[in-house]
């Protein structure tokens, strides 16, 4: 079978928000502060030239390689923002832009690192197996993002490109620190714990005051609503969906403004607020092999190789994948790695192996990767 090659490479350009960023950590007075702005410095070089080289490398290797190397599908974050990705077929002289749908974006966050939302990976999915279904492929995916402990996809320094001050930038970087006493808070009380779905559109919100008590079933529909003052009345429409229920109790009050920054405090409330972007900017693991198994019921996807700092995926997760799927992950925090894609090549025609055989094989000799099915 023949393959086609999609490479999802979630780059970091040197934009306003960026040099915004730098600039203030450079007004600090702490050293590490200065330190950092060297390393997203160094990050805006290095990761876009290994990328650039591993690009290179693909089209000669496209140009070269045996006929069973049947394309490529390269999506980056400035093609994204531009509403494409770039596809190459064997033998057409020129690339095709393939459109591509990128949700409108609130944070700057989501808008300088639109591969790193989760909508846009399943789009992107899409796009690529509709690709490789015009020559009966399947798909070798290498994925190059920021990865952490939690996202499969992330922007790198996503929550401190939302600080609109120094000042802002600069408490975001302490409550950050490992042994800072928000940090529980933080991750407790963020967008995806009491802050949104316990408090917010779960419990309060949509769940139980919001559907189940005062909405739909209990006080909403039995109590207020169909039986006292009609299913139509205080029942649903103004109890229930949308005034207390979702808009009043669910997100906007209970769940984040009122909560976070007036019931918990200005401090704790600003965790939250970090929170939410922490949280909410990028694609976590379990949302990444979810999206990836329903991309694999419209498309063979025989790989999926990560190169993301600590993107090794739960046991739990990788079982929740199709049996047919070879999954293999970065070992060690590494920010840009190269794949050795001229060796790739190189074992596909001298050694007759297949492409998912070939960069398996070069990917494990490295030592950063490992196979983990």
């Amino acid at each position: 079978m023949s393959n086609v090659l999609v490479t999802y490479t979630n780059d970091t350009k040197k934009t306003e928000s960026y040099r915004q960023l730098t600039s203030w950590l450079r007004e600090s007075t702490c050293h590490e502060h200065h330190a950092l702005a060297e390393r997203l410095d160094e990050d805006h070089i290095e990761f876009p030239c290994a990328a650039s080289s591993d690009s290179a490398a693909i089209q000669r290797g496209l140009a070269e390689g045996p006929e069973q190397f049947a394309g490529v599908v390269a999506f980056t974050n400035e093609d994204a923002q531009r509403g494409y990705a770039l596809a190459y077929r064997r033998g057409e002289p020129e690339p095709r832009r393939i459109p591509l749908t990128v949700p409108h974006a609130k944070l700057n966050a989501e808008r300088e690192h639109p591969l790193s939302r989760p909508q846009v990976f399943s789009n992107a999915l899409k796009v690529a197996t509709d690709f490789a279904a015009e020559s009966g492929s399947s798909i070798v995916l290498v994925v190059k993002s920021h990865g952490d402990q939690n996202l499969a996809l992330t922007g790198l320094m996503a929550e401190l490109l939302e600080a609109r001050s120094s000042e802002e930038l600069l408490w975001a970087l302490d409550a950050c620190q490992p042994n800072a006493p928000v940090v529980a808070e933080q991750r407790a009380l963020g967008r995806n714990h009491m802050g949104r779905a316990f408090l917010g559109q779960r419990f309060l919100g949509h769940a139980l005051l919001g559907r189940y008590f005062l909405g739909h079933h209990n006080l909403g529909r039995y109590f207020l609503g169909r039986h006292h003052m009609g299913f139509n009345g205080l029942g649903f429409n103004i109890l229930g969906k949308n005034q207390l229920g979702k808009s009043l109790l669910g997100h906007r009050h209970l769940g984040h403004n009122i909560l976070g920054r007036i019931l918990l405090g200005h401090e704790l409330g600003r965790a939250l607020l970090l929170g939410r972007y922490r949280n909410g900017v990028g694609t976590s693991k379990w949302e990444f092999a979810t999206r990836l198994k329903a991309a694999c019921k419209r498309g063979r996807i025989e790989i999926v190789a990560i190169e993301a700092c600590d993107a090794r995926l739960p046991d739990p997760i990788v079982r929740h994948l199709p049996s047919t799927l070879r999954v293999l992950t970065l070992t060690e925090p590494q920010s840009y790695t190269n794949v050795n894609y001229p060796a790739v090549f190189d074992r596909m025609r001298n050694g007759n192996q297949s492409l998912p055989d070939a960069l398996t094989g070069v990917l494990l000799e490295n030592g950063l990767f490992q196979r983990q099915r």
